[in-house]
Order: C-alpha cells, then structure tokens, then sequence
C-alpha cells in the first residue's frame, strides 16, 4: 500500500473536494460577540458531513438523485443494503480522496456522522449489518456496516448498460441544469 492516509488528510480533501470556502473559524469574534451580550442569530458545526448536505442537496436538486435510486442489480441475490448505498458509499470515498478501498473501515465507515447520513442506523454501524463471516474474522470487532469487500463485490454487478444509462442520464440533468459549460455538446 502507498502512503497511509490520515483521518486529517481525508478531511482536508473532502473540504477541498467540495470547494468549501464560505466559512471560517473565527473564536475571537465569537467570544467578542458573547461578551458584549449580543444574541448570536445561529451556530453551525463545520464538521465534514455538513458539507455532505450542500452535495446531497446538490443531487436532489438536480435531478441525480433519482438516477441513484433507478440503480439495481439482478446479480445481488440477498439484498441487506441497498445499490443506492453502495454508490453513495463509493461516491463518499471518491469525495473524501480515500485511495485503498482497505482504508474505508477506517477512514470512512468508522464515521458514524457519516454513515448516519448514508442511512445506517447506530446498531448497524457499530456491529455491521448481518453477522455473515464472523467465524472467520481473527479480530472479532466489526468496523462500520459493511466490509469494503461488500462494497466493492456489488458495485461491480450493476451492468456496464445500467452505469452508462446512469452516466448519460447524469450528463443530461447537468446540461438541463446548465451547470456543464457547453451544454449542446452534450447529446
């Protein structure tokens, strides 16, 4: 494996994945603010799944999202997590910058924020979604709800056909949307 990457540098490329620049911290202003007792409009937390909600809206408002859901696999007999959360997953590791699919137990499925935000529930995320496989685990603690093998095991069943579809269709809304540069390039 390459450089081991750090929670902190996964961090910094989700920020600069996302092009976060609105926001700083700034304790100075807000202790200033306190003590001359003014009221304080709002608070936000800048973790990083809070820049996740501008790109979920992103999606929605778009008309991407639907494309998601449209996703299936005939190939996945027992279905325990859904297509959609594998590709929001994947997309999660793409935006976080994430390289080894072998790092997402720790830098991607630990995170509970996150994995609340994909649509795991607390039981899920701390001791896995089903307990297939646990008789050969050597390390009996479970990361996250699913194993990166999970992950990439059914990714790769959607068909070449459907990701293309998906892919075009993506291509389309964004047009439609007028975020690309030329949208008549697009067919």
């Amino acid at each position: 494996m390459d450089n081991k990457q750090t929670k902190e540098e996964v961090q910094q490329n989700l920020i600069d994945n996302l092009f976060w620049k609105s926001c700083i911290r700034n304790d100075k202003a807000v202790a200033q603010t306190l003590w001359e007792a003014r009221e304080i409009d709002s608070i936000f937390g800048l973790e990083e799944t809070g820049l996740l909600d501008d790109f979920f809206h992103f999606l929605q408002v778009f008309n991407i999202w639907p494309n998601i859901e449209k996703l299936n696999s005939s190939e996945i007999k027992r279905v325990m997590v859904s297509i959609t959360h594998f590709v929001v997953l994947y997309m999660l590791k793409v935006i976080y910058g994430i390289k080894h699919m072998d790092s997402l137990r720790e830098l991607l499925f630990s995170d509970q924020a996150a994995m609340r935000f994909v649509g795991f529930n607390a039981h899920q995320i701390k001791y896995g979604v089903c307990n297939r496989g646990d008789h050969k685990r050597k390390n009996k603690e479970k990361t996250g709800p699913i194993t990166p093998e999970t992950l990439s095991d059914n990714l790769v069943k959607i068909s070449i056909r459907q990701m293309e579809s998906f892919f075009n269709n993506c291509i389309k809304c964004l047009a439609k949307g007028k975020i690309l540069a030329q949208p008549e390039l697009v067919w």
